[in-house]
């Protein structure tokens, strides 16, 4: 049941209507001030920014836990060397 729901083309989309939600514009916020992200970079954003595990992520992303480690060190190096006004911000969430 749960790969068929991480499998539909809706489970994303509201988790990123979820997270704007709660909290007010976030993945809005990223998506328009990292728009040269690739998809799969925002959704590690995303997992990342509700909490997820790296277990958790790793599940939902179909990847290996050290691959989801050397991502999220590699996006956090992409915000870091950007000038964006949401940059501390964004970092935070992906302590």
């Amino acid at each position: 049941e749960i790969q068929k729901n991480i499998s539909s083309p809706e489970f994303f989309p509201d988790l990123e209507s979820r997270l704007d939600r709660d909290h007010p514009g976030l993945m809005t916020r990223f998506r328009a001030e990292m728009p040269d992200l690739r998809p799969d970079e925002y959704r590690l954003f995303l997992l990342n920014a509700i909490g997820f595990s790296i277990p958790t992520i790793s599940l939902l992303m179909n990847e290996k836990r050290e691959l989801i480690y050397t991502r999220r060190v590699r996006l956090r190096s992409k915000i870091q060397e950007s000038d964006i006004p949401g940059r501390d911000l964004f970092l935070d969430y992906l302590e």
